[in-house]
């Protein structure tokens, strides 16, 4: 399930790990921010201010990197952006990973801001205008969303794509997710095999035990040819004895 419903599966795949010290920097992050927007009712300024906020989030984390990553780099993408925009709008205590804040989707409230009642005709030039997604992307504004945590009261602007996100991963989890994934496939592609090669085994068993069986049939009725041509041998000349020892 994404953001939005009838999305195509779109993982966001960031290095941030999420620990202890990760929500210990989204506490402290929050604390620093006001993300509360619902004093803000004329959407030029609602524009403005998601776009200043949002350039002030990144600015933080590029420049205040205590948190841990995977890999040797702590330079940011666009995922990485994404994922912490979710986790500051988010009650984040009640994490213990990515999975956990993307699955609290129920908390959240989704606005397109070109139907929302900040949106009149006069705002056609604003909408018309770009700006940037959370992540960082340039965005038009009338591609762009609210989401809001109903319960923490935060909000970020985010674009048609990160809208469409449905699930958030750190990228050493995702590849061992893959390996896993894989070793299973490997697994039962051996078992697979191995069954297949028992199946012919014992297939061949028992074309071993029909062609015994077979064979000792020709062998039995070729003793009995046999038997009878001596018998029919010792009849014609008229050899007792030899008769007497073949009935024997």
């Amino acid at each position: 399930m994404s953001l939005i419903q009838d999305a195509d599966k779109i993982i966001n795949k960031t290095k941030i790990k999420f620990d202890e010290r990760w929500i210990q920097y989204i506490l402290t992050a929050q604390l620093k921010f006001e993300m509360n927007i619902f004093n803000i009712h004329d959407l030029t300024e609602l524009i403005g201010h998601y776009t200043q906020l949002q350039e002030r989030l990144r600015e933080y984390i590029d420049t205040n990197q205590n948190y841990n990553v995977s890999g040797k780099s702590k330079k940011l993408n666009l995922s990485d952006y994404f994922a912490y925009g979710i986790c500051m709008i988010s009650n984040i205590n009640d994490c213990k990973s990515f999975k956990d804040v993307f699955n609290k989707r129920d908390d959240f409230e989704i606005n397109d801001i070109s139907t929302t009642e900040n949106y009149h005709e006069q705002d056609d030039d604003v909408m018309a205008t770009y700006t940037n997604c959370m992540c960082s992307h340039s965005m038009c504004s009338e591609n762009s969303y609210v989401i809001t945590n109903l319960k923490t009261r935060r909000s970020i602007m985010v674009g048609c794509n990160c809208i469409q996100k449905t699930d958030i991963i750190n990228i050493e989890e995702l590849k061992k997710l893959i390996n896993t994934k894989n070793r299973k496939k490997q697994e039962r592609a051996k078992r697979i095999k191995l069954t297949k090669q028992k199946k012919q085994e014992e297939e061949e068993r028992l074309l071993n035990i029909i062609r015994k069986t077979e064979l000792d049939k020709i062998k039995r009725r070729d003793l009995l040819i046999k038997w009878k041509g001596l018998v029919i041998k010792s009849v014609k000349h008229n050899n007792k004895i030899f008769w007497k020892n073949i009935i024997k």
